[in-house]
This record gives structure tokens, sequence and C-alpha cells, in this order.
């Protein structure tokens, strides 16, 4: 399995009419972390009239928006509108509104709220994530510059080496190619040097 997410979060500020809008770009796991971004930006910005936000994870039954106070369909279902557009998943787009007396109007309120969510998505960037298995190896020092190889080999990543009586090596490659990789590693120690399976988890790939 593999998805699509933000590179890195940002931050992205415009103002319409005196309202200022500032839009937040999160990476979120779960619920939990929402709630917890939720929490920070509304003390950071405890004295603003409305905190707009959608997020969607990697299951596809949790994703949320929410319009705060704002009239029905100008603001959290457009933030939702611009993330499933950029195919993004563990993503959530806040957006701070301090009101400035003057109404927006339903379209003018929706076109704020898409141009924050767009702009700061954009700033961004995206990254593909795959699901990957985690191993580690333990063996001799000999075998080092070959097991690096057969990681390259199947686009894993080493994660971590420690130099002991014999060399550890932590890494991970895609999951679809995992058995692959351990059969590779088997064949080429034939040893009571190990090789275990320690995890799952995503990466970039």
């Amino acid at each position: 399995m593999e998805y699509r997410t933000i590179y890195q979060e940002c931050v992205y500020e415009e103002v319409e009419k005196r309202s200022k809008f500032i839009s937040y770009s999160f990476k979120v796991e779960s619920s939990f972390e929402v709630q917890e971004k939720m929490r920070k930006i509304k003390e950071s910005h405890h004295s603003a009239k409305h905190h707009v936000y959608a997020y969607r994870l990697t299951d596809e039954f949790s994703e949320r928006y929410c319009d705060d106070g704002e009239p029905s369909g100008t603001a959290g279902l457009p933030i939702m509108e611009v993330i499933k557009g950029l195919n993004l998943k563990n993503v959530m787009v806040l957006v701070v509104r301090y009101f400035g007396g003057i109404l927006l109007g339903t379209g003018g309120l929706r076109r704020m709220y898409i141009s924050g969510a767009r702009n700061v998505l954009e700033m961004s960037g995206a990254e593909k994530m795959e699901e990957c298995s985690q191993i580690l190896v333990e063996c001799e020092y000999k075998y080092y510059n070959q097991i690096n190889s057969i990681i390259l080999n199947f686009k894993g990543k080493t994660d971590k080496v420690t130099y002991e009586s014999k060399i550890k090596v932590w890494f991970h490659v895609p999951k679809s190619v995992s058995t692959q990789a351990i059969d590779k590693i088997n064949n080429l120690l034939k040893t009571s040097d190990s090789v275990d399976l320690i995890g799952e988890s995503y990466y970039n790939i």
C-alpha cells in the first residue's frame, strides 16, 4: 500500500477585506493527533472567530471537516475538496480566520478557504509513502558490503548500523519485496548469523 502526503508542514497568510486567514498544513496519522493540533492552534489563536479544518487519514473512513460557525459548505468542505483533489492522505489543513468586520458572502468565504488550502499545500510539497518491512541483520563484518548492495537492489534504505563483535544493520524495504530480500540475505549468510523481521511502517521510498 502507498499514499501521497505533504513533504513538510507550512503556514500561509492572506487578508481579504480586513479578515485575516492563516492556513496551516500538518502531517497527522490519527484523530488524536488532529485533536492535539487543533488544541494548540486554538490556544495560539484564542481570539480568532473561526478555526476551520479538514483532515484525511489513510483509513478511507477517517476523514472529517468542520465549518466552525461559517455558513455550511463555505469552509471545511472546500478545504476537503482541495485535499482530495491533490490525492493527499495523513494530512490536515486548518485555517484560522480573524473577522475584519466586513461580510465576505458565501462565495467570498468559499474562495478564500480554497485559496488558503491550495496555497499552503502547494508550499508544503508532496511525497509518496510506501508500506515497508523493518529488518535487522546481525552478521560477520565481511558480509556488510554485500548486504548493503542487497538493500539497495530492493529499493531499501539503511536506518542504523552498530559495530560490536558482529555488525548489526537495521533497514527497511518495501513490504512487497521483503520476503525476497530476506531470502537473498539468508542465502548469502548460510550461518548462525540472524535475519529478523522486526516491524512494519511507512517510509518515503
